[in-house]
């Protein structure tokens, strides 16, 4: 893995300007137990493969306690040993699955004052989300007691997440939030 990014900051640090790039190869060989127990494992044969996933980002700070921000970027995730092996228990794996791939974007905003009467801290945070998604993994049960992953093929992911939270004369925390 190769990984690189940058930040522009202008504006006296008002804007911010985010550019990455993450470059990935691999390179796995799996085996088929033997016929019989004597003979060696089968190869399977080898399976390689590279992604380049970009990203860029902003951060607006039109006024003290207000920041407008948002990301783009592509990304990539190979299936974890976990999902490929299973476990001696519940899971089952599947060394056949194939990495999730897919486009990610988000933008919202942020309200943040230290101080407002008896209330400090206070944090609103509004951000929508719309990512999709090839080859999503997921669990299904296999069995009465284990489950197996699968790719389950595309699928577009939106949404709104919303975070809250503030403080009560110095003394009484409250947060919370919604997806």
């Amino acid at each position: 893995t190769l990984a690189a990014g940058a930040d522009i900051f202008t504006f006296g640090d008002k804007v911010v300007l985010s550019a990455n790039h993450r470059s990935e190869w691999y390179a796995n060989e799996f085996y088929d137990p033997p016929v019989l127990p004597w003979l060696p494992p089968v190869p399977q044969g080898l399976r390689t493969g590279e992604m380049h996933t970009p990203g860029a980002g902003f951060r607006i700070q039109p006024s003290p306690f207000v920041t407008i921000k948002g990301n783009w970027g592509l990304y990539y995730r190979m299936p974890t040993f976990f999902e490929m092996f299973g476990n001696l228990g519940s899971v089952t794996g599947d060394s056949s699955l194939e990495p999730e791939s897919g486009e990610n974007r988000d933008i919202g905003a942020v309200v943040a004052i230290r101080e407002a009467g008896a209330l400090s801290s206070i944090f609103l945070e509004a951000v929508y989300i719309h990512n999709e998604v090839e080859d999503l993994i997921l669990f299904f049960p296999n069995s009465q007691s284990t489950v197996k992953p699968s790719n389950i093929g595309a699928s577009v992911i939106r949404g709104i997440e919303l975070s809250w939270s503030g403080t009560l004369r110095r003394a009484l925390t409250v947060s919370g939030n919604y997806c």
